[in-house]
C-alpha cells in the first residue's frame, strides 16, 4: 500500500513516515503541492495525508484537479491535517472529498487507524460523504462566456460538486466558462465561476433544457456555504416527508449498508436473509431509514472488532396484521447510548407509525424487536 504524506512540517512529515514505515506501507513524502503532484504522476499512491494550506496553494483545489487528471482511475484517499486556528469543519472536508479531518497537534497511532479504516473502505467500496440527494433549489443568474448579460431562471439537483441550470435557449457548449449567483435567499447567495460539465440541448420527460455547472478552483468556498444550506434542507425534507408504501426489505438493505459504511472497518458479520415474498409498510423512508441506520450503528459498533461476532437481521410475520424486524447480536457489545438513542430519537419515529420497539440486553446477546403494522 502506498502513502503519500505532504506537509512544510519536516519534523512532522519524519514521524508520520516512521509510523506508516513501520506499518509495512511504502511510503513517500513531499513538501509542497508540486511535488505531491510528482509523485501522485508516478507512483499513484492509495492514501495522501497532506496539510490543508500548502505553501504553493489550497490542497482541496490540487485533490480536484488530480481526481479530473486520473478520469476513471480510483483517486487516492485523502486526510486533511489543519493548524488549531482553522475555520475548516469535518463536514466541510468530508464535503469536499475527504476522508478525514485532524486539527493539530495530532496522535500519529489514531492518524494510522483512521488510514486503515480508509483503505479497508476503499476496498470494499465503501465512501464517507454527506448524503447530497436533497431536492434543493435556487433562483439563478448565470452569465455565459458568450454572452454579455446575465441570465435570470433557477437551479436544480445542486450539490457539493456544481449544480444543474435550466435553459430554454442560447445552450453553451461543453467546457465554456460561466459565472453565477445562486440565490437561495436574500441573505444566502453563491456568486462565483464555474465551467459547463454537460449539456442537454433537447428536453426529456422529466428532464428539462440546460446544463450542468462544475465549480471552478475555489469550490471550498462555495462548500462552506452549500454544507448548512443542505443540511437544512435534508432535515426539512425528513420532517415533512410524506407516508408512503415501502418495501421493508429494500429499506433494511438501504439501512444496513449505510451503517457499514458509517462502521467502516470491523470483523463483524452481518447476516441478513430477507423473505422472498414482498412485505410493505407504510412509512416515512426518510425517517424508518434513519432510525434502522442508527440502531445498527449503535448495536454493532462496539463489537465490530471482535472475531466471530455477528449482527442478524430478520423480517418476521407476527401475524395477519403486524410484521417484525429482529436484531440479535453476538456477543452482547451494545453502546452505552444505545436506551438514550432509542428514547430520543428511535421511539418518537416509531410512535409516529404507530409500530413498537422492544430491547433486551444480557451477557449473551442483544436483541432488538420493532414492530409494525402492515400496508
Amino acid at each position: 500500500m502506498k502513502f503519500l504524506a505532504v506537509s512544510q512540517d519536516k519534523s512532522l512529515l519524519k514521524s508520520m513516515c516512521a509510523e506508516f514505515e513501520l506499518q509495512k506501507y511504502l511510503v513517500f513524502s513531499a513538501n509542497s503541492l508540486k511535488e505531491a503532484g510528482e509523485v501522485c504522476e508516478k507512483e499513484k499512491p492509495e492514501v495522501i495525508v497532506a496539510d490543508h494550506i500548502q505553501s504553493d496553494g489550497n490542497f482541496f483545489d490540487f485533490y480536484d484537479s488530480l481526481k479530473m487528471s486520473l478520469k476513471n482511475e480510483t483517486a487516492p484517499v485523502a486526510i486533511i491535517l489543519v493548524e488549531p486556528k482553522s475555520t475548516l469543519t469535518p463536514e466541510v472536508a468530508i464535503a469536499m472529498g475527504a476522508w478525514a479531518l485532524y486539527t493539530k497537534p495530532f496522535n500519529i497511532k489514531s492518524l494510522y487507524y483512521s488510514v486503515e479504516d480508509a483503505v479497508f473502505s476503499r476496498r470494499a467500496g465503501y465512501t464517507k460523504r454527506l448524503d447530497e440527494r436533497v431536492d434543493l433549489i435556487s433562483r439563478l443568474e448565470v452569465k455565459l462566456e458568450s454572452s454579455q448579460e446575465y441570465i435570470s431562471t433557477f437551479s436544480t439537483n445542486i450539490s457539493f460538486g456544481g449544480f444543474f441550470a435550466a435553459l430554454t435557449s442560447n445552450i453553451p457548449e461543453i467546457n465554456e466558462k460561466v459565472d453565477f449567483k445562486l440565490k437561495f435567499t436574500n441573505s444566502d447567495v453563491i456568486e462565483g465561476k464555474g465551467r459547463v460539465a454537460w449539456v442537454r440541448k433537447t428536453p426529456k420527460v422529466g428532464a428539462q433544457m440546460g446544463c450542468g455547472v462544475q465549480f471552478s478552483a475555489g469550490r471550498e468556498k462555495y462548500v462552506k456555504i452549500l454544507v448548512p444550506i443542505i443540511n437544512e434542507a435534508r432535515t426539512r425534507q425528513i420532517e415533512t416527508a410524506s407516508f408512503q408504501i415501502e418495501d421493508l426489505k429494500e429499506l433494511l438493505a438501504l439501512s444496513i449498508q449505510a451503517a457499514k459504511e458509517k462502521i467502516s472497518k470491523k470483523l463483524s458479520e452481518i447476516e441478513y436473509n430477507p423473505p422472498t415474498e414482498k412485505i410493505t409498510i407504510m412509512c416515512r423512508l426518510p425517517q424508518i431509514h434513519s432510525a434502522f441506520t442508527e440502531l445498527l450503528y449503535e448495536l454493532i459498533y462496539p463489537m465490530r472488532e471482535i472475531a466471530n461476532s455477528k449482527c442478524t437481521i430478520e423480517i418476521k410475520n407476527k401475524d395477519e396484521k403486524y410484521v417484525q424486524v429482529l436484531f440479535v447480536c453476538i456477543p452482547s457489545g451494545t453502546s452505552l447510548y444505545i436506551d438514550q438513542l432509542i428514547a430520543e430519537k428511535v421511539q418518537p419515529i416509531l410512535d409516529l407509525h404507530k409500530a413498537s420497539i422492544e430491547s433486551e440486553f444480557n451477557s449473551i446477546n442483544s436483541t432488538v424487536t420493532i414492530t409494525f403494522p402492515k400496508n
